[in-house]
């Protein structure tokens, strides 16, 4: 390995700043973060059936977890974070259901916890997706304001930026829409960074890192696709996500990814010996495959070295 880049049990071992240094000096500049598995979370760590009201539980102490794992995020020199938190099935789940997710999705907004946490860490908030055209002929449309308040509150921030998805999954009309406003407001085609800034409330740079949770699957940011964002997955719900796991996707992202394959006609033999075993042991593996078990999804981690 090029002496210059340090091993991942030294990377594992640097302090927060040196890293969070690393990453602003050649780093990814945005991160798409949804988190999912949110309730399992939950469920998993503060149990069934020990709170006196478990709705009003859910919303606090989950909002608490957001906040860490955000400003985990944060700390580590990310300054710019894409956040699907809300899609258009939602609405396909029940009454019930959109009943317990309507708290949820103003907590984002209004919840003081997140007030104090978008204060004390400069972060400046936005919401984007087709949500209010979801909204409008529900009994969720007061959301919207919601959501434009919390963005005016932090439009002074500097430092930090938050975009939460909420109905994102398909942005078609809505970019042909703004498209067509703004040729007839200014007599021209947009350019690409006027309708990211359109869309999102402000210009933001091409994704660079995806985590998701469980199934293989990315989704929802319109526009800040590009064929080469790194893709990671994590076997736990978003929520468990800690500082050495993060730091192990840094790593990968920062060190390895980069790397040019060699020329393999003139690789060392044991090098090449290497690879070929890899391939033969794991012919027939493939990453994104999962199995069920009790209805839910579990990924296939059999991949052997």
């Amino acid at each position: 390995m090029n002496p210059n880049i340090p091993s991942l049990e030294e990377f594992l071992n640097l302090p927060a700043e040196e890293v969070a240094k690393a990453v602003r000096a050649k780093g990814p500049k945005s991160i798409v973060f949804p988190f999912n598995g949110t309730r399992r979370w939950f469920l998993l760590e503060h149990g069934r059936s020990d709170h006196e009201n478990p709705a009003q539980a859910y919303v606090d102490i989950t909002a608490q977890a957001y906040i860490a794992t955000y400003k985990l995020v944060f700390d580590y020199g990310l300054d710019t974070i894409i956040a699907p938190v809300f899609g258009g099935e939602i609405f396909n789940r029940g009454e019930e259901y959109m009943r317990e997710i309507g708290t949820g999705m103003t907590l984002l907004a209004e919840h003081p916890a997140f007030h104090e946490f978008y204060e004390e860490h400069d972060i400046r908030v936005h919401f984007y997706g087709e949500y209010r055209k979801q909204f409008e002929p529900t009994p969720y449309a007061y959301v919207s304001g919601i959501f434009d308040k919390a963005t005016q509150q932090t439009a002074h921030h500097k430092q930090r930026r938050l975009f939460y998805g909420v109905c994102a999954e398909d942005a078609t009309s809505s970019i042909a829409e703004l498209s067509v406003r703004f040729f007839q407001k200014t007599g021209r085609i947009p350019t690409r960074e006027e309708m990211i800034e359109t869309y999102y409330g402000e210009y933001i740079e091409k994704a660079d890192i995806f985590i998701g949770f469980e199934k293989f699957n990315v989704f929802d940011y319109p526009m800040l696709g590009w064929g080469e964002e790194s893709l990671y997955f994590t076997a736990s719900p978003s929520l468990y996500m800690n500082e050495r796991q993060l730091r192990n996707i840094l790593y990968d992202y920062l060190y390895l990814r980069p790397v040019q394959d060699p020329d393999y006609f003139t690789m060392p033999q044991k090098d090449f010996e290497a690879m070929r075993k890899f391939y033969e042991v794991n012919r027939e593996a493939t990453y994104g495959v999962g199995e069920m078990r009790g209805g839910i999804w579990y990924a296939n981690t059999e991949i052997r070295k």
